[in-house]
């Protein structure tokens, strides 16, 4: 691990990325981790491709001598099968004296710094065709480093640290005479150089005027236009180890004399900046982004109490720029580093068997149905005996993938006045943000208050049971005045005619007085329906003092019915307000 102290300490040197532990996340992530390399060598800078016949991962092997060191080093690479599995034996691309490294590839080709040795900075661009087993030299010069390869194009660093110029260079001019392309440098200096289908991009060292001092800014250029484009160039910040895919951009943002440290990203058709990662903590910290389309993968450290000392574990974690999601890759007491993302899978290297090792995850997004339900209680307030009151619960599926309602019952203990009026056969099967209703109705046969418990089945994980509280009172049926002026004229009618009530009066005044009353009860009616309640009460009172019994003024009827009546009467003027004058 010394290596890896040293390289840590030089990171550190521009800057830690201080983020906090990947928030919940929506889906989940599935992983099949295969190792691919088993031998003592130390196997470091893995990279995925697809040269048409199979994914492979092309890696660099280093002898560890004794005295700690590294001797020079080899590019593999080792075909996968498509779940991500090693097929056949590992194939050496180079095997001389010579120390081969830091290596890419780009559909049929792998490109490579072949350095005259491991302490010499003076070496060859080289691309190896893997269909033909042929290497081609693209470039000697006394300092190289950075090969990286996108399609035909392949890019490098060319010259001292202070002078470093980006050069590019198409393998379709092999075995001719045209030389590199400059594309940016010596001056200023550059670092970093990436490559992608769009743009190549790499870290320039420039003065910050408004800091006194120097600072890295990121810098694109298309190879569409075949302009150069500033992409993150804030003095305060030190932007470097960019990335690029399709029309993103991601890198390291360290703020200047700190150890505080974002990832970002920009969508350079859109403009939009993304923070991916954000301080937090200074005893963790994200490094070595890697993009493919909708995902970066990158390595998440943390340290125990002194971020300038070696870290205690070391992951690989994804995050999604469709939804924002985080998704962490491996989970152990391990080191796992160096990551590179491509289609579904993740390379990467790991110490867990005392040296380094290249390591290959193939993953699968698990996205599941994700219950959302409305109302989580409802009151039915005051209902009528005798009369139903309904309401309807919306059940929302607000995941990613299809929902089943397999059961939607009330609980045992739950009152029998509330039942399911309405829900569709079950199971019901609810795709992405689609709905269905269920109606419920409460239909009070007591007086008094009651409730229930509505208990909704489903395969979320999360919340695999939904409950709805439900609530309502029973109370008396009163009917409007008009329909008891109806009731009281229907009741005077029957009693007639079964004989229990009666016109009172000498002679034949009886039956006038029977009418007279009658009369009254159909007048206070049309003056209710006017509006005139005060008028309707004083006609309804006069007609009450006419079947109270009592002998002042004088009752209209009588009969068994007289009394009930006189009730009637006095139950309506209750319901009017009146009161007695």
């Amino acid at each position: 691990m010394k290596w890896k102290s040293l390289l840590i300490f030089t990171i550190l040197a521009i800057g830690l990325i201080l983020v906090s532990v990947p928030p919940t996340k929506a889906g989940s992530l599935q992983t099949q981790e295969y190792q691919i390399t088993t031998s003592d060598l130390y196997e470091t800078n893995p990279t995925l491709g697809n040269d048409d016949v199979s994914d492979l991962v092309v890696y660099t092997a280093k002898e560890l001598l004794p005295d700690g060191s590294l001797a020079q080093g080899d590019i593999w690479y080792q075909r996968l099968d498509n779940t991500g599995a090693p097929i056949d034996p590992a194939v050496q691309v180079t095997s001389s004296d010579r120390d081969d490294r830091f290596s890419d590839i780009s559909g049929d080709y792998i490109v490579y710094t072949s350095y005259d040795s491991p302490s010499s900075k003076t070496g060859k661009i080289m691309v190896y065709q893997i269909s033909t087993d042929e290497h081609h030299e693209v470039r000697t010069h006394e300092y190289l480093r950075e090969a990286r390869i996108e399609g035909r194009l392949v890019v490098w660093l060319e010259g001292d640290r202070f002078s470093a110029q980006v050069m590019m260079y198409d393998i379709a001019w092999l075995g001719s005479t045209f030389e590199p392309i400059l594309i940016a440098g010596p001056d200023p200096s550059n670092y970093d150089v990436e490559i992608g289908e769009r743009f190549v991009v790499w870290a320039e060292f420039v003065w910050s005027e408004m800091y006194n001092q120097w600072h890295h800014d990121i810098v694109a250029y298309d190879l569409e236009s075949l302009i150069r484009i500033e992409v993150a160039t804030d003095q305060g910040l030190n932007e470097i180890l960019p990335e690029t895919n399709g029309p993103w951009i991601v890198w390291f943002a360290n703020e200047v004399g700190t150890y505080k440290t974002w990832i970002k990203a920009k969508n350079m058709d859109t403009g939009e900046v993304r923070v991916i990662a954000e301080p937090v903590s200074e005893y963790e910290g994200f490094f070595y982004p890697s993009i493919d389309g909708d995902l970066i993968a990158y390595e998440y450290m943390t340290w125990e109490l002194d971020p300038t000392i070696e870290p205690i574990m070391s992951d690989i974690y994804m995050y999604r720029l469709s939804n924002g999601e985080i998704f962490q890759v491996t989970n152990d007491p391990y080191f796992e580093y160096f990551c590179d993302i491509f289609d579904q899978r993740v390379a990467y290297v790991s110490d867990r068997y005392g040296n380094e090792d290249v390591f290959v995850s193939t993953f699968e997004f698990i996205y599941e149905g994700d219950i959302s339900v409305s109302p989580s209680n409802y009151d039915f307030g005051d209902v009528e005996l005798g009369t139903a009151s309904t309401t309807i619960v919306t059940i929302t599926n607000v995941g990613e993938d299809s929902l089943t309602i397999s059961d939607v019952v009330f609980s045992s203990e739950s009152n029998p006045d509330f039942s399911i009026s309405y829900a569709p056969n079950l199971p019901a099967i609810i795709s992405q943000g689609s709905t269905i209703d269920i109606e419920i109705t409460y239909t009070p046969s007591d007086f008094g208050a009651s409730s229930a418990i509505l208990e909704i089945a489903s395969d979320d994980n999360d919340e695999p049971m939904v409950i709805v509280s439900f609530s309502g009172t029973g109370v008396e049926y009163e009917p409007p005045p008009s329909e008891q002026i109806s009731n009281i004229l229907e009741f005077i009618d029957q009693s007639v005619e079964a004989g229990t009530l009666e016109g009172d009066g000498p002679g034949a005044s009886g039956k006038g007085r029977l009418n007279a009353l009658r009369n009254m009860i159909e007048t206070a009616g049309n003056l209710i329906d006017e509006g005139r309640i005060d008028e309707a009460c004083r006609q309804l009172w006069n007609v009450y003092r006419r079947t109270d019994g009592n002998p002042r003024p004088p009752d209209f009827v009588t009969g068994e019915a007289a009394s009930e009546l006189a009730s009637q009467i006095l139950a309506l003027l209750d319901s009017l307000g009146w009161s007695e004058p």
